[in-house]
């Protein structure tokens, strides 16, 4: 005796089919993208500029790139890009005029079945400017008895500066910048830089960047020791 056949309800017909439909590859979904960041420098006087580059993948060429900083909770769009040939993509932007850190990433608007991509952020710092206090016109003095005998060399900052950083005094023996004494910037802004024995020739001074406040190179003076 032959068993009556059985059919699948009508219910679990459109189960199947909606499970199909559901996993299947849908021709219209919008592509996944990645986009990379990194600025240039990292540190920079504040209202200069810096630039700001990185790549898109599977962009074509003329996508617009938003460069955005962070501001308070939010992301403000500094300026726009086009994206050039392999995603690549670099613009300039003007750092905030006051001294802090400030935070910026790349945003890829969606295009042409595009998804909308997002870099993680890089954070720029903008430092106040680190100037020397000039005495006769000169960013620093050397004196020494003579040629071959100790001396040092003495100077001071302007407002700001920082107490402590590193400084570092350098004469050019044979085309090549030598660094002959080290020290650290005074409570009252000053330095005092001795040497085992002065040299007729050029010399310059180099003061390091310290939190916000910039480092600065002086000028070359030249220096007769007889």
């Amino acid at each position: 005796m032959s068993r009556p056949l059985r059919y699948p309800s009508l219910a679990l017909l459109v189960a199947l089919v909606l499970s199909a439909l559901l996993m299947a590859p849908s021709a219209n979904a919008a592509t996944t993208r990645s986009i990379t960041i990194a600025a240039n420098p990292t540190a920079a006087l504040a209202g200069s500029k810096i630039t700001i580059s990185g790549k898109v993948t599977k962009t074509p060429q003329g996508a617009n790139v938003k460069i955005q900083r962070k501001v308070g909770k939010k992301w403000k769009t500094v300026t726009t890009v086009k994206a050039k040939s392999a995603g690549k993509y670099s613009g300039k932007v003007t750092l905030k005029s006051t001294p802090g850190y400030y935070k910026y990433r790349a945003v890829a608007t969606a295009f042409e079945g595009l998804k909308k991509a997002r870099s993680k952020s890089v954070t720029v710092a903008a430092l106040r400017k680190t100037s020397f206090f000039k005495v006769s016109n000169n960013d620093f003095l050397m004196q020494s008895t003579g040629s071959g005998n100790p001396g040092s060399a003495d100077g001071s900052l302007s407002k700001p500066f920082t107490v402590g950083a590193k400084v570092v005094l350098q004469r050019k023996d044979a085309g090549v910048w030598t660094t002959i004494s080290t020290g650290k910037i005074a409570a009252n802004g000053t330095f005092h830089l001795p040497f085992p024995n002065a040299k007729s020739g050029e010399h310059r001074v180099y003061v390091s960047r310290q939190g916000l406040n910039a480092g600065v190179m002086s000028k070359v003076e030249s220096f007769v020791f007889v």
